[in-house]
């Protein structure tokens, strides 16, 4: 049975078109450059036994397959657009870089089997937005292993389990590549039992959300849970407090640990203006209505 395909195999190969499917094999390692170049390729399904994507010494298995628009692997999920095999260890660099075919917003997940990444495995492969780091190690990653050509929620994030995991990694590079990588941690709106609590990111703000599918964005229709203020004074209400400031759904949390209990504050209540004209309550709209008084009204 093929277990190995060595380096250069059908580097830069013109007939190589459609999906490439290795769901039969036994492939243990797929050497560097293998299939650089292959711009034909639309779809790769790898083997469940693969072990090494390249090596450390070598990558750019699947360099400039710019007509890629899906990596699987055998016995997983069948829709998968970015899914690689638990047994994987090594990714050599540059192994998926300038793939600008996957669709837009790919999140991609580093298996925990995966003790090393090389250099820029995923540069100049702006679709993919999100990496996630399962790993609680990654002490032997490359330190430009998450290199972009750009940064930022929706362009380039890089996710750690918790902030042990992220500490583990140490980037190369410019400060604007280590402030995209993050990790997740629970927010706790209040320290009493069956208080709220949520999924956040390190260095992202309130509203960016979590959803179902483990992706993160923005949800301009977030509401912060109410602050309970019981013994408020009158004219005050209660309000969530994070660094001595009262928390909006556009505050940044940079917290330094794994959660982050905030507490209840009081803060001035919006005044509530009414206009009253003999008596009656006029119901406006806005804080400068237009009313009409006639003489000897009050």
């Amino acid at each position: 049975a093929l277990t190995t395909i060595n380096n250069q195999a059908a580097m830069n190969c013109s007939l190589l078109t459609g999906v490439l499917d290795l769901s039969n094999t036994k492939v243990t390692t797929i050497g560097k450059s293998a299939f650089s170049g292959c711009s034909g390729l639309t779809g790769v399904i790898l083997p469940g036994t693969l072990i090494e994507l390249g090596t450390k010494d070598g990558g750019s298995v699947f360099k400039d397959c710019a007509g890629l628009q899906f990596v699987r692997t055998a016995g997983k999920a069948e829709d998968a657009v970015f899914d690689l095999p638990d047994s994987l260890t090594t990714i050599g660099k540059q192994s998926f870089y300038k793939c600008t075919g996957l669709p837009a917003n790919t999140t991609v997940q580093i298996p925990t089997s995966v003790t090393y990444v090389g250099s820029e495995v995923f540069h100049y492969t702006t679709p993919v937005t999100t990496i996630v780091v399962n790993a609680d190690d990654a002490s032997g990653y490359d330190g430009g292993a998450f290199k972009s050509s750009d940064y930022g929620l929706g362009k380039r994030l890089t996710i750690f389990n918790d902030k042990a995991a992220k500490d583990s990694f140490t980037p190369s590079g410019s400060n604007t590549y280590a402030n995209s990588l993050t990790y997740q941690f629970t927010l706790h709106y209040g320290s009493e039992e069956g208080a709220a609590t949520e999924p956040k990111l390190y260095g992202q703000a309130v509203n960016v959300c979590k959803g179902a599918d483990g992706s993160w964005a923005v949800n301009d229709a977030y509401e912060i849970p109410e602050a309970n203020a019981p013994d408020a004074p009158i004219g005050y209400t209660g309000g969530w407090a994070y660094n001595e400031k009262l928390l909006t759904p556009k505050t940044v949390l940079k917290p330094n640990g794994d959660a982050l209990y905030l507490d209840v504050q009081h803060v001035l209540q919006d005044p509530t203006i009414q206009f009253i004209v003999d008596g009656e309550i006029y119901e406006t709209e806005g804080t400068y209505p237009k009313l009409h008084i006639p003489q000897g009204t009050e």
